[in-house]
């Protein structure tokens, strides 16, 4: 093979390298069409799940739940989520609240509501969005004194757990629910 010949081979491989690097970038990132989160539940919209492995969860448990912790991050494993922080109260029962940050997709949220609920007792309390990391998630925690917490009613969960609602629109209500003053008594 003469020079002029490898170099044309050269320049056409330079030019067909990124196109089909790109291709094959956009197959890799195109979404499923349906997934389901390990409670069986679907999970619409949800595709790429890289971005979970950015979240946090940090889960306080009665010492009655000893015994579920591996299950809980199994269920939140499922969704790509691994960086889990179980904790134990030593006496009593942490606190039912539950909080999301801004970058927490719907079907994420949902699922953590249903864990809460399971596990922790119920939901009584949200945090507020604003106070909190993007990509994070907070189940019983203590982080806020009980004035920045904001009564969750169950109609509230309902309409948080709707299966149909993208993550801005879990975020617009999630949002508006938890954009309150402090409930500060006088």
């Amino acid at each position: 093979m003469n020079n002029q010949n490898m170099l044309y081979l050269v320049i056409v491989g330079l030019f067909f390298a990124p196109i089909s690097a790109h291709v094959l970038s956009v197959r890799a990132a195109e979404p499923a069409t349906r997934m389901e989160t390990a409670s069986g539940q679907a999970a619409p919209g949800a595709g790429d799940r890289s971005e979970n492995k950015k979240i946090l969860v940090e889960i306080y448990l009665s010492p009655e739940q000893k015994e579920n912790i591996e299950p809980i991050k199994k269920e939140f494993a499922a969704l790509s989520i691994t960086k889990v922080r179980p904790q134990l109260f030593r006496k009593g029962h942490p606190p039912r609240n539950i909080g999301f940050g801004k970058e927490i997709p719907a079907d994420v949220a949902r699922e953590a509501i249903r864990l809460a609920t399971t596990y922790n007792d119920g939901i009584e309390f949200f945090l507020p969005e604003k106070r909190l990391a993007a990509h994070y998630i907070g189940i019983g925690v203590s982080i806020f004194d009980e004035a920045f917490q904001i009564p969750a009613s169950p109609e509230d969960l309902k309409r948080l757990s709707d299966l149909t609602l993208t993550t801005p629109q879990f975020h617009e209500i999630y949002h508006k629910l938890t954009d309150q003053p402090p409930r500060i008594n006088r």
